[in-house]
């Protein structure tokens, strides 16, 4: 197979694309048989007036030797002979007596459990929300001044809180589970596109038939799901196969109940803040409160009940594709954003482009920057914030120049109101009623990556639990590692 790299096609070009993959590789029309998108991205910069392009990479079966056609292209270094990869696959036989228990609905635990029905086990999954039926009707009756339930919160429930975002599902990380969960996406109802566009993006209302149509699959294979449960008040009856009021934990599971394998997808919905002094303010907001309150409770639309703060001057603390989000977010509610992270551009974890977009909007990064106190009136509101100038000095543990403190260079800078975007950290729960589970300094559970094993025999985990909040492709990825160490554990 040949593979074309930056192939761009401008926008208004309506030729065959088998055509243009000839003229490319200098070869007749007939000695292309077969043409298969990889990836499909757009390049809208229009750089001194050029046109607006489609960028692809290609995959091209050629009927001619396909050494001879680089000879041809020897100094072209956007094509390459490659060898399509194999998906992993689990392989065990069916009929499976052992029923793990998979710990919370979201992206990952909804990917184990639907290997792992396909696979012959039967597992059984229990989730702290309502159903996702449920969860889009409460939230309904909230737009029009009702009162959220708690277990349709955002943050949980079936599908997690990916549910209802954006439905941007991954950043094309090159890992070969991705094309195995897109696949799984097409076959529950997806557009067949999202597999090869660059930034696959679905939308909410089909992100959530999907859902259902996993969830049903899975019942379908002998799965049972429990909604409005947690690990902490439920054990089973086989008898009757019911939930009933009990506290018990993954170690009672395990040792009295007789589970032999449990998987942990609990997702990570508690926001991180910086402890600094002043960051209990009125105005001050973690980024997960910020969006949902701005797009789930529609705080932009002044005929709704669910208004927001949505401040004059606001300074966004962070610097990831959240953080770009609650910019944007901010600059159409009227405001002026500042970004305020503590590492230099190059240090940025959010996308490029999404930083190019923020820049494009009108928000002003402030780098090498960090807060140090929030000052408040004598009514508890936000004046403005105390920030100190950063130096970069020896890469730390993550590979980053580690930022240090400039003595002395403290300033204020007048806001209104701070949004704090420091990444998310799973709820400490489990971890600190299960002995012998290893978590990190963020209280994220230590997994494998390739397994999701982890340093208690028979738990595995997997997703935000495991990473912190990222993407629904990857979490869903961690769940099909965690399917894969499940089924390895119990044969």
């Amino acid at each position: 197979m040949i593979r074309i790299k930056n192939f761009n096609v401008p926008f208004n070009d309506q030729s065959p694309i088998n055509d243009l993959v000839a003229k490319r590789l200098k070869l007749p029309p007939q000695h292309i048989d077969e043409v298969v998108i990889v990836r499909k991205g757009i390049d809208a910069r229009r750089y001194k007036g050029a046109p607006i392009y489609f960028v692809y990479i290609l995959d091209v079966k050629v009927n001619i030797a396909e050494n001879k056609v680089l000879a041809r292209l020897k100094k072209d270094k956007n094509v390459e002979i490659v060898t399509t990869k194999k998906i992993d696959k689990i392989n065990c036989q069916k009929s499976k007596t052992s029923r793990p228990i998979i710990i919370g609905f979201g992206p990952a635990g909804m990917f184990s459990a639907l290997v792992l029905a396909k696979n012959g086990y039967r597992p059984l999954i229990f989730e702290r929300g309502s159903d996702v039926d449920t969860r889009h009707q409460d939230i309904e009756k909230f737009w029009q001044g009702g009162q959220l339930k708690e277990n349709s919160n955002v943050q949980f429930g079936e599908g997690g809180a990916g549910t209802f975002s954006d439905g941007k599902l991954t950043t094309r990380i090159n890992d070969s589970k991705i094309t195995d969960v897109l696949e799984a996406f097409v076959e529950a109802g997806a557009p067949p596109e999202i597999k090869y566009l660059h930034k696959p993006h679905i939308g909410t209302d089909i992100l959530r038939i999907v859902v259902k149509n996993i969830r049903e699959k899975i019942k379908a294979l002998g799965g049972e799901i429990f909604f409005n449960s947690q690990v902490t008040d439920f054990s089973v009856k086989f008898e009757t196969n019911v939930v009933i009021g009990k506290s018990t934990t993954i170690d009672q599971l395990m040792e009295d109940e007789g589970f032999e394998a449990v998987f942990i997808g609990s997702g990570a919905g508690l926001p991180m803040f910086m402890g600094i002094p002043g960051e209990n303010a009125n105005e001050v907001f973690s980024a997960n409160e910020y969006l949902t309150r701005s797009n789930l409770m529609k705080a932009f639309d002044d005929s709704y009940d669910t208004p927001i703060a949505a401040g004059k001057k606001v300074a966004v603390v962070g610097g990831g594709n959240v953080a770009m989000d609650a910019a944007r977010t901010a600059l159409r509610l009227g405001a002026d954003v500042h970004i305020v992270y503590r590492r230099s551009e190059a240090e940025l974890p959010a996308r490029v482009e999404e930083v190019h977009h923020a820049k494009e909007e009108g928000v002003v990064f402030d780098l090498l920057r960090n807060p140090k106190k929030i000052n408040v009136d004598e009514n508890g509101n936000i004046t403005s914030m105390t920030v100190i100038k950063m130096e970069l000095g020896e890469p730390d543990a993550s590979g980053r120049r580690r930022p240090v403190e400039i003595p002395g260079s403290e300033y204020d800078i007048e806001v209104d109101t701070v949004i704090m975007s420091l990444g998310t950290s799973p709820n400490p729960l489990i971890s600190s009623t299960t002995k012998g589970l290893e978590t990190n300094r963020r209280k994220c559970i230590v997994a494998d990556e390739d397994n999701g094993q982890t340093s208690k025999e028979g738990v595995f985990a997997g997703g935000d639990a495991v990473t912190g909040a990222a993407t629904v492709i990857l979490a869903m990825g961690a769940g099909k590692a965690g399917a894969k160490g499940i089924d390895e554990y119990l044969k």
